[in-house]
């Protein structure tokens, strides 16, 4: 009886073996993050779990990522400036792009598509995140933001909040883990 148990323990073992050399690393359900939004004058870049230099233009986002993805941006320049913040439901707010820094990332002279430098690693918390690029004609800095933004705002009330800095448009996403 002990050789039956013994037979029968590998042979799940195998069989859960097979399966996990299949399907290495595949997640599914809830694991996966999607982003909801018309792009309209930006791209979004995925790159599973890759190093922030190691993002190309044919990453472009086909509608799956996960944690511990690397995301990157390119921008029409359609104002002086650009800064890419996400705000989460507990009204957080992170400075994506530029990474690093604590300005908004400058267009001037730029023409047709913009590769942002850099990229930023999708966290593993579930919820929802609000993905913001803000585009205006005078640089914003992210302490200038600080108590302005609100996950349940409007896009307009904010755009209304950062009229100081001449934003001409705001652009938004839904990150939902």
């Amino acid at each position: 009886q002990t050789s039956y148990a013994l037979a029968a323990s590998i042979a799940i073992m195998v069989i859960v073996s097979a399966l996990w050399l299949q399907f290495p690393g595949e997640k599914t359900g809830s694991d996966l993050i999607t982003f909801k939004g018309k792009m309209q004058h930006e791209k979004i870049m995925v790159k599973s779990g890759s190093a922030p230099a190691g993002i190309e233009k044919t990453d472009l986002f086909s509608g799956k990522a996960k944690p511990g993805d690397a995301l990157g941006f390119i921008v029409k320049p359609i104002a002086h400036f650009v800064l890419i913040v996400a705000i989460q439901q507990n009204q957080v707010v992170s400075n994506f792009m530029p990474s690093g820094q604590t300005s908004s990332l400058s267009l001037l002279g730029q023409t047709g598509e913009v590769t942002l430098s850099g990229s930023v690693v999708l966290d593993p918390y579930p919820g929802q995140e609000r993905l913001l690029f803000i585009y205006s004609q005078k640089s914003i800095g992210y302490s200038d933001l600080q108590g302005l933004l609100r996950f349940d705002q409007p896009v307009q009330v904010m755009q209304d909040s950062l009229k100081d800095f001449e934003v001409l448009q705001i652009s938004e996403y839904m990150i939902e883990k």
